[in-house]
């Protein structure tokens, strides 16, 4: 909040964002400021009084908290007669204002800024400095109150350790709390209050710390991540697109910020579309399925029912049967002869070294055949094994 700006629109900076302001020219001003970057945007906003009282509804993007503030800038151009005179006016048309807004919802508001008064005779010093400040003016403040719903930060009676405002005069140094922070008094706890001097005004910049009681929490969103580097791998055109697109990342010129999250963007969206579209092709639309063989709307239950059954009533391969070892294969020293045209391949597993009678290894009398018992009982196995079991 920005008070006394002495002008009809304050310049552009880049620390801070003009929520809202008021201004008449080399008299009197008033504006609503916020940190720049800092996600406040304003819903609504209105004019109660020209370059005196302003009012704006603001919301955070980031945190989606949303209030009132009023801006006030009390009007003694003409003395405590006018500053009485502009208290009523605030109060009709604030009570004017606070009645359309109750038609949704109304919960108070902020008030900040330079009444140009003290609302209890403590919040000056010394003492004899107190000036007469009239039941009507006082009375007008109340019915603003109560319409805001306000509460001073510092507390219900004086604070003397936040006076805002110091002037020289004749008798001395007086103080004064002409500048106030007020807060609604449901949903919000008031923090310190800190005044802090300046050398270029005659008012101290007053800094008060609020929270809210129940913050809106919403249900938070992840963001968005690769999958698992064993997914992406199955992925045909993702390593692909991944390497183009880091060439034309590094192939012109150094690598800015801007060009590193184009980068990362491509990587991330092409890695979510592969993925998904992998997962597409793996999904059986039954229904469709259904639609292509014309089965008609009535009778999809029982054809889904007939499939189920149709899955679940498959027949089990047969039981593997396990070799008897000692009666499938002949000793080594006797020598099958062959038969049925059996004659076992050099590299068949088959073919069984002996020691025969009449010859050296390797010769026709020396290779060991199997006989005609025993190819039976190999048929049998090879129905129901495996040549890598032998």
């Amino acid at each position: 909040m920005l008070t006394e700006t002495h002008t009809v629109s304050l310049p552009t900076s880049r620390q801070v964002k003009i929520l809202e302001q008021s201004g008449l020219a080399s008299r009197a001003g008033v504006a609503i400021l916020a940190k720049a970057d800092t996600g406040w945007e304003v819903i609504h906003r209105q004019v109660l009084i020209p370059g005196h009282v302003v009012i704006v509804h603001i919301t955070n993007r980031i945190n989606q908290e949303s209030f009132w503030v009023l801006g006030v800038y009390g009007d003694i151009s003409r003395g405590s007669v006018l500053l009485s005179q502009f208290v009523e006016r605030l109060r009709f048309r604030m009570s004017a204002f606070v009645k359309r807004q109750a038609r949704t919802h109304w919960g108070g508001c902020f008030a900040i800024g330079d009444w140009n008064f003290v609302e209890h005779m403590g919040d000056r010093y010394p003492s004899g400095s107190n000036q007469s400040i009239t039941k009507k003016l006082l009375a007008n403040f109340e019915d603003i109150k109560k319409l805001c719903t306000l509460c001073d930060v510092p507390g219900r009676g004086p604070a003397p350790k936040a006076w805002t405002y110091s002037k020289m005069t004749h008798n001395g140094m007086t103080y004064s709390r002409l500048d106030r922070i007020y807060r609604p008094s449901s949903c919000w706890e008031s923090g310190g209050v800190l005044p802090i001097a300046t050398k270029w005004s005659d008012h101290r910049v007053l800094i008060a710390t609020i929270h809210v009681r129940k913050p809106k929490v919403e249900k938070a969103v992840p963001a968005p991540r690769l999958p698992a580097v064993e997914v992406l791998d199955k992925a045909k055109k993702f390593w692909p697109s991944v390497l183009s697109s880091w060439d034309l990342l590094t192939k012109n010129g150094p690598v800015t910020l801007e060009k590193w999250k184009a980068f990362k963007d491509r990587v991330l969206h092409t890695g979510q579309t592969e993925v998904a579209a992998m997962k597409a092709m793996g999904k059986k639309d039954w229904l469709a399925a259904l639609q292509r063989e014309q089965v008609a709307p009535e009778n999809i239950l029982s054809a889904v029912a007939k499939a189920n059954t149709f899955l679940w009533s498959k027949k089990e391969p047969p039981a593997r049967m396990v070799p008897h070892w000692p009666a499938a294969i002949p000793a080594y020293e006797d020598t099958p002869a062959a038969r049925r045209g059996f004659t076992p391949s050099p590299n068949s597993p088959w073919q069984l070294p002996t020691h025969p009678k009449n010859g050296p290894p390797g010769t026709a009398s020396g290779t060991a055949c199997l006989h005609q018992g025993t190819l039976r009982k190999i048929d049998l196995y090879l129905e129901y094994s495996t040549i890598s079991d032998v």
